[in-house]
């Protein structure tokens, strides 16, 4: 089990990338879409809110589950926590699902490609902020 100030920092770091990338990169990836399939590109206050509110929650859930994956894994870690991250939300958004639902299938690949890439970023910048650094006198100790 990672040590509680691991998992804590993790959290915090998931809540400021996800408001960032999550929130704020998935509600103009929303906008672009909705755009380029109808032409309607408007921004509203509550939806943005809304949408930047989910973005941080579900950073804060990735942030958690973080330190739970192997830091051995390497590169395959963001990966396997993107898919980790792509899961939880399938499972747990009532709006994922039902934004999903009035889109057909072909329209969707691009959608979930583009999703799945901002969703890559977002792990990738969470490893980034919450790698350890390890100093001379820790390394030479070990």
């Amino acid at each position: 089990m990672p040590p509680l100030r691991t998992i804590g920092r993790a959290a915090l770091a998931g809540l400021v990338s996800g408001a960032v990338i999550l929130g704020l990169g998935g509600r103009l990836l929303m906008r672009a879409f909705a755009f380029a399939i109808d032409g309607s590109g408007g921004f509203y206050c509550g939806g943005s809110l809304e949408v930047l509110a989910g973005g941080a929650l579900f950073g804060t859930l990735g942030g958690l589950v973080l330190p739970f994956v192997p830091e051995r894994l390497g590169r395959w870690r963001a990966v396997i926590h993107t898919v980790a991250l792509f899961v939880l939300i399938a499972l747990t958004s009532d709006a994922a699902r039902s934004a999903a639902s009035g889109i057909t299938w072909p329209a969707r690949a691009p959608i979930l490609l583009a999703f799945g890439g901002l969703l890559l970023g977002y792990s990738l910048l969470l490893i980034h902020f919450t790698l350890i650094p390890r100093d001379s006198s820790t390394q030479a100790a070990v």
